[in-house]
């Protein structure tokens, strides 16, 4: 060693000790990630997704796909949302540990103006503080809505429309207790026209029905329950009274028939296992539903997060280990002849010829309705409904619906038909809504972009099931005819 030069010891500093460069040997001792390790992270991520990217270009998705067609733009979506996440997370990290008083100041600030911002839209915005509506899946009756629930359906004509359900999970404030002691009770069943898409429910068709029997009938004591479920038919309907409705005890009960039921019976019917029972069960898992209510802000920012592109990997992996195909209301195949028609107006479509043996498997669900009510001393009536094009073809000028109707076809009135045929020896009444409409003056009586009745159409829709359940007092029953 050269004379004069005195090599360097550790020294201690506040009881750590330190190597000559100033580096604690403890942190010396281990084995550090390099400087930039999340640079290098980020561009393996990169690289990932740009070879998920070529995938979803050549199309090797396709055989992730239940039906061989995957959805390119959900997942060129569903890529960039989690490269952006992916980048995001590894930059934090990457800065966490010299960087943590800010990040933690960042965490901080923003709940507190999350909470805010929470607070002053539910006093601004109160619809917002409500769940959005859905319903939930079903073994036995395939979707129904929670119960107890408060729901913000949406804005609807430039006003807010909520729901509120039963304990029976019905839209109704009658209890089971409240409704058996009525002297006069009817209970409607029906798909999104009875349950009042759009409305209020005290605009609902069941509703004003409640109200103008009671005038008419100088009662108060009428009650009618809305049983009315979205996207139901006979099949569910003729379900739901076995299990639920019959427990309210009515003396009535009115079906209200939609134009879309035929197809919904046939493709409810499809769906059931009947492995376990000749009734069959609705596999739980099928009808997709939304996930908890997280607040106003989170309702608020719906319109800007992509929700479905978020549930690609959740998905994928159900398919993979499952093969299980995204429930879709809307995915409907049935086959006419040589037609595969793929909506539920079909029977505007083709002769009742051809799409009678469709319509008798909904009659045959009205039978066993029929045969329950009458355990119960109830009666039914079946009431057929049209669609607006069947009354006036100036409604709905801008229907969403539209490339699925067939309004100049020759088979719009086969549905009718079909019922008038059944009518004539049937053990249950069955009306037509269609004559009654077919003369109203009024107007509109649905929705300017959608085919379902407004507040008005389910005024006119009750005061003529009113006037047809007081003109054949037999309707009512004994309790009608004392009074």
């Amino acid at each position: 060693m050269a004379a004069g030069i005195v090599p360097l010891a550790p020294v201690s500093r506040k009881g750590v000790v330190v190597n000559r460069t100033g580096t604690p040997d403890s942190e010396k001792r281990r084995l550090p990630l390099p400087k930039r390790w999340y640079q290098i992270l980020i561009v393996l991520v990169t690289t990932f997704t740009g070879l998920l990217a070529l995938a979803v270009a050549s199309g090797a998705i396709d055989r992730l796909s239940h039906d061989g067609a995957a959805d390119r733009s959900l997942a060129w979506r569903a890529l960039g949302i989690y490269w952006v996440l992916s980048v995001l997370l590894l930059v934090v990290l990457g800065h966490l540990r010299t960087h943590w008083k800010q990040m933690l100041l960042l965490v901080g600030s923003t709940s507190a103006a999350v909470g805010v911002a929470e607070v002053s839209l539910r006093m601004l915005l109160p619809h917002l503080a409500y769940r959005k509506y859905q319903s939930g899946p079903s073994a036995q009756l395939h979707h129904v809505m929670p119960p107890k629930t408060t729901m913000h359906f949406g804005l609807v004509d430039e006003e807010h429309i909520f729901v509120e359900t039963n304990a029976d999970g019905l839209r109704t404030d009658y209890s089971r207790e409240e409704f058996k002691q009525a002297e006069v009770r009817i209970a409607c069943l029906g798909d999104s026209f009875t349950f009042g898409w759009g409305v209020q429910g005290t605009d609902s068709y069941p509703a004003q029905l409640e109200q103008t029997l009671r005038k008419q009938l100088d009662n108060s004591s009428v009650a009618v329950l809305n049983a009315g479920v979205i996207s139901y038919g006979p099949l569910l309907e003729d379900r739901l009274f076995r299990q639920v409705v019959r427990h309210y005890d009515p003396q009535i009960v009115l079906l209200l028939i939609d134009c879309t039921d035929i197809g919904d019976d046939h493709h409810y019917s499809a769906e059931l296992d009947r492995s376990v029972s000749p009734e069959g069960t609705f596999l739980p898992d099928r009808p997709s539903s939304q996930g908890p209510h997280l607040g106003a802000m989170w309702r608020l920012t719906e319109r800007w997060r992509d929700t479905d592109a978020m549930k690609v990997p959740v998905r994928l992996l159900g398919r993979l280990f499952h093969r299980q195909p995204v429930y879709s209301y809307y995915s409907f195949e049935i086959n006419i002849g040589d037609t595969v028609e793929r909506n539920r107006f079909f029977i505007f479509r083709h002769p009742l010829s051809a799409t009678r043996p469709y319509f008798d498997y909904s009659w045959s669900c009205l039978e066993r309705l029929a045969a329950a009510c009458e355990q119960i001393d109830a009666q039914l009536v079946v009431l057929v409904s049209p669609r607006f094009h069947h009354w006036n073809r100036k409604e709905c000028p801008r229907n969403w619906e539209e490339a699925d109707y067939l309004r100049d076809g020759p088979y719009q009135y086969e549905i009718f038909r079909y019922f008038e045929e059944q009518a004539a020896t049937a053990d249950f009444e069955v009306r037509s809504l269609l004559p009654a409409f077919q003369a109203c003056r009024q107007f509109p009586l649905v929705f300017e972009s959608d085919p379902h009745w407004n507040a008005d159409g389910h005024q006119f829709a009750a005061k003529t099931v009113a006037k047809l359940l007081v003109d054949d007092l037999k309707m009512l029953g004994k309790s009608a005819n004392e009074k």
